[in-house]
């Protein structure tokens, strides 16, 4: 019995020298890689059945015992954050600070949705082509207030570029092709091309890597291209990415599509309840070539939206044709007698006469008077006019014009084109353009322009007759020509 007693004494005087239990207040916080607000906590706190959490933004203590959890703030700013561990009546506490940067530009470009957010082309502001030496120099626009067709403006509108906070990125046309008419021939409706029907541009490779694409991605940098551009850079990775519509620079694509394009960060601005704005600088003409590939100082600036609903997004323009009746008359001028239009000289060329002696009577022209043009060394140089109705080219579409080429002229070649005026300064985007080379030279010839491919086209009020080409292609030169004529 003694020995069972002290045993049994020995025994409790053990179990009441069992080391209590410490809680320990523990946790780390991170910042979210995509959400700017948000920041990750995870909960390592030992022997505690309740966690108390303050976040340091005057908001009420929360009770919380995940181990794993998210909290986010409301504005930037740094706070600290203490955790309360407790366990009855013992607590352990610890502060941990966080700084809140708020909403980052990757968040702003692709939002927190898993589906990402979706930019379009601004309806006023769209794509310019910029003056490198004047920002306010529009050189060229996809504008409303530049002219530029309606359709093509209705058509790059519809499509969406869309960033997603993984890292991807795709381009959807929504049924709306990226670029109608100009180098791609003209589109058969308002929207162009069907997504399912591969595109080429004059030059000829196959474009349809820039059609509906879901699998490219997307990464941030430093801007370094512009010097105005201090906010970023955007990278787009993979054969056709883009944003805007693809321009004249496509027509220097050999084989395929550019993996990698760029896009500097120039302005952008959370709207609120208002869409978001996103304008960016890229090389023009040039991008679609590869990475920082940019002809000339050209500067391409393209203006996206986020709409925040649907109320918020035009509805397409509507066409709205000038007051002009379609009809057919005689176009002609022989210079001998008045003719039926008044030449207007385009672009500065060098010398114009339309009544001139003609120097080399003979052959198929023997008139007295003939014009003499001199191209001169301007890019566009040309001679044009517009006439009081609009063409009814369904059964009278063919031009003829006599020619005398100096043999000295450098480039022995002769356009004619119909252009729509609606669209002003901008009139050349919708021409349809029959262009003769390597023409012969030292006599008279008779040129024919044959236009019967557009002989439905109830648009074309306006002419322009072009020697020696133009832009890069351009060549200095003495032409003579007479009987200008509509059969």
């Amino acid at each position: 019995m003694a020995v069972a007693l002290v045993f049994a004494f020995v025994s409790c005087k053990k179990d009441n020298n069992t080391p209590e239990l410490v809680i320990k207040a523990r946790f780390t916080v991170t910042n979210d890689t995509i959400d700017g607000f948000k920041v990750n906590i995870h909960n390592d706190s030992e022997n505690a059945t309740s966690f108390e959490w303050s976040f340091g933004d005057n908001t009420a203590v929360v009770v919380k015992s995940d181990s794993v959890f998210t909290y986010s703030y409301a504005t930037a700013g740094t706070y600290q954050i203490t955790l309360t561990a407790k366990s009855g009546t013992k607590t352990a506490t610890m502060t941990n600070p966080i700084t809140i940067a708020g909403k980052t530009f990757k968040q702003f470009l692709a939002g927190t949705a898993v589906t990402g957010k979706s930019w379009k082309l601004e309806y006023n502001a769209g794509v310019v082509m910029l003056n490198p030496a004047n920002y306010g120099d529009w050189w060229y626009s996809w504008t409303k207030n530049h002219g530029f067709p309606i359709d093509m403006r209705n058509t790059v509108r519809h499509n969406e570029y869309i960033f997603k906070p993984n890292g991807s990125f795709e381009f959807k046309s929504n049924g709306f092709t990226i670029r109608p008419g100009f180098l791609f021939g003209a589109a058969p409706a308002l929207q162009g091309w069907a997504d399912s029907v591969s595109w080429t541009p004059s030059a000829g490779p196959n474009c349809s890597a820039w059609g509906n694409n879901a699998s490219l991605t997307f990464s941030l940098g430093t801007a370094a291209y512009y010097a105005d551009c201090k906010l970023g850079k955007i990278l787009l990775n993979g054969a056709g990415g883009h944003l805007g519509p693809i321009d004249d620079g496509t027509i220097n694509v050999v084989g395929e599509p550019a993996t990698q394009t760029f896009y500097e960060v120039y302005h952008y601005a959370d709207g609120g309840d208002q869409p978001d704005t996103l304008v960016l600088f890229t090389p023009w003409g040039g991008n679609e070539n590869g990475v920082g590939v940019a002809r000339g100082a050209q500067i391409g600036r393209i203006t996206l939206v986020a709409y925040k609903n649907v109320s918020q997004i035009p509805a397409d323009e509507i066409e709205v044709i000038v007051g002009k009746p379609l009809e057919t008359h005689d176009i002609a001028d022989n210079f001998d007698t008045p003719g039926t239009m008044t030449w207007v000289q385009d672009n500065s060329p060098a010398l114009f006469d339309e009544n001139f002696d003609n120097p080399f009577p003979g052959g198929i022209n023997t008139s007295a008077k003939v014009a003499k043009y001199v191209r001169g060394t301007m890019d566009y140089a040309n001679m044009q006019f517009e006439l009081p109705f609009r063409m009814d080219l369904s059964t009278r579409n063919v031009f003829k014009v006599k020619v005398y080429i100096d043999p000295a002229a450098a480039v022995k070649t002769v356009s004619l084109k119909l252009q729509d005026t609606k669209m002003g300064g901008n009139a050349w985007q919708t021409q349809t353009e029959v262009k003769l080379q390597t023409l012969d030279s030292g006599s008279w010839i008779e040129l024919t322009f044959d236009f019967s491919s557009v002989a439905t086209n109830v648009n074309y009020d306006k002419i322009v007759l072009q020697f020696g080409d133009e832009g890069a292609n351009k060549g200095d030169g003495t032409f003579y020509f007479d009987d200008f004529r509509l059969l």
